[in-house]
């Protein structure tokens, strides 16, 4: 019998269609980590991400299929990378 395991290197997938700015869903959501009216912070496949808006409801949510949908006014949708990364500037100095 063969069965196919997954490739170590194959991506899940993550989606996030917005419908006039009034209804998002997202695909690939691992977790809800907070939510209000003014914003839902998601961890997904591809990093945590800040949903941002007014009067935002959750209308589904299934983590295990890995699925939400959130009705509201949408203002903003970004990504929040969770790894520091030091910032060289331009005359920065390289240190010994």
């Amino acid at each position: 019998m063969n069965v196919e395991k997954p490739r170590p290197d194959a991506r899940k997938i993550h989606e996030c269609v917005i419908k006039h700015r009034e209804h998002v869903d997202i695909t690939g959501v691992k977790e809800v980590t907070s939510f209000d009216e003014g914003a839902v912070l998601l961890v997904t496949d591809c990093g945590d991400m800040m949903l941002e808006g007014d009067g935002l409801r959750i209308g589904t949510l299934d983590t295990d299929k890995g699925i939400i949908s959130v009705d509201g006014k949408v203002n903003a949708i970004f990504y929040i990378d969770t790894q520091k990364k030091s910032r060289r500037g331009l005359f920065s100095r390289e240190k010994d």
